[in-house]
């Protein structure tokens, strides 16, 4: 053990350790021309049972009010702080079957375990080239709300897709802005595959990812 501990520092320390590929040199993943990055995401991500909507941001709160109705959401958890909290508070939202999360602070655990029945959250950005959505969890938006019901819901700005990870890092700039004591890439719904090699959705986390693209 001591060995191999001393073999993996020595290559890191040397030059022969790999660096970052840059942008602009990224090998082809067989992806339509990036003409639209909108639709770039919505291929991949309806590739691993992701319900994908583009809806224009004066429709949002219509089509979100549709969704819930058509999958018997009778809880939706929302940070009204949050962009899509945001978005709620200036459209019609009285027939959402809406909890505000800091509604249910005092008993966090034991209310989003056992009476909630979806959840809507922001998110950081996209990624098209790998169909993957950055969960940037927060204060106001903790990570359990991503993680725990049965069906979460996430908003994305259609200007926030990026081709791939390295101009997602620098467009949004991670790197003077601060990283989250944790950051999410979400690609699907939870899935494994651990258990007779079947392939299995819902085992340790959401059943339904369906995300919401707004574009103004």
């Amino acid at each position: 053990m001591t060995e191999a501990r001393t073999n993996i520092l020595a290559r890191l320390r040397s030059d022969k350790c790999a660096t970052a590929t840059p942008a602009d040199s990224m090998p082809d993943f067989g992806l339509p021309e990036y003409t639209d990055p909108v639709q770039v995401l919505k291929l991949q991500m309806e590739s691993v049972q992701t319900e994908v909507h583009r809806v224009k941001e004066q429709q949002f709160v219509d089509q979100l009010r549709e969704l819930t109705l058509n999958k018997a959401i009778g809880s939706l958890l929302y940070s009204p702080a949050a962009y899509p909290g945001e978005l709620i508070a200036r459209q019609d939202s009285t027939a959402l079957p809406l909890v505000a999360c800091e509604s249910i602070a005092s008993d966090w655990k034991a209310e989003i375990f056992t009476r909630i029945d979806a959840a809507i959250t922001g998110t950081c950005c996209a990624i098209a080239q790998t169909g993957s959505l950055v969960i940037w969890p927060t204060a106001d938006e903790p990570r359990m709300m991503s993680l725990v019901p049965p069906v979460h819901i996430a908003v994305l700005d259609a200007t926030k897709i990026y081709p791939d990870f390295q101009t997602a890092m620098d467009k949004e700039n991670w790197l003077q802005r601060g990283m989250p004591t944790n950051a999410l890439l979400v690609s699907g719904p939870s899935k494994t595959a651990d258990i007779e090699q079947t392939l299995a959705y819902g085992v340790h986390g959401p059943k339904e990812l369906i995300l919401f693209i707004v574009e103004r």
